[in-house]
């Protein structure tokens, strides 16, 4: 199963040799693979900045690499199109993530967005999850909605609509922890 999640797709061709080059650099020989993928999250997340509004999910992962800027889903769709031309099974995960307020704010209903992150595949261990938007390894927080090749296995959103009419769609979402 594992195999699945090496090949290229619409929205993950396969990496350019510069993109391979950078990943690369973080898988060492002397390294695990723990090791190196985190190192791989931290590179992304000191080197990409965050931008709303920069992409859609149609932005090519070249565009992403060469302007160093995106959103989670970018990231995501980059470091798997970095990873699997290494030889890396790498696998989009698609879920929410808890966000917590600043000091002595609350909480905002509806504050909490889709989000998204990758997970490798390690023989002899299963699946590790790291989220490069953020530099973490995804912990209780992170609510896994599923997994794909990439974003278009499974956006978090995903329909028609047959009007004769405009339409608007307008979702919230709050995640907290109960007791």
């Amino acid at each position: 199963m594992a195999k699945y999640f090496l090949f290229e797709t619409e929205s993950i061709p396969t990496a350019s040799n510069e993109i391979r080059e950078y990943a690369l650099a973080s898988f060492k020989e002397d390294r695990n693979i723990i090791e190196a993928a985190s190192e791989f999250t931290t590179r992304i997340f000191n080197d990409f900045k965050f931008v709303s509004g920069f992409s859609d999910i149609t932005t090519p992962i070249d565009v992403i690499f060469k302007e160093k800027k995106g959103v989670c889903q970018d990231f995501a769709q980059f470091a798997i199109s970095a990873l699997r031309s290494i030889g890396i099974p790498t696998r989009y995960v698609s879920g929410y993530i808890q966000t917590h307020p600043a000091a002595g704010e609350e909480k905002l209903f509806g504050a909490d967005a889709s989000h998204a992150w990758f997970s490798i595949y390690i023989p002899n261990f299963g699946w590790a999850d790291f989220d490069p938007t953020n530099n973490k390894i995804p912990g209780i927080q992170y609510i896994i909605l599923g997994y794909g090749r990439d974003y278009l296995d499974i956006s978090p959103l995903k329909g028609v609509v047959q009007s004769s009419g405009n339409s608007y769609l307008s979702v919230r979402v709050n995640v907290e922890a109960l007791d």
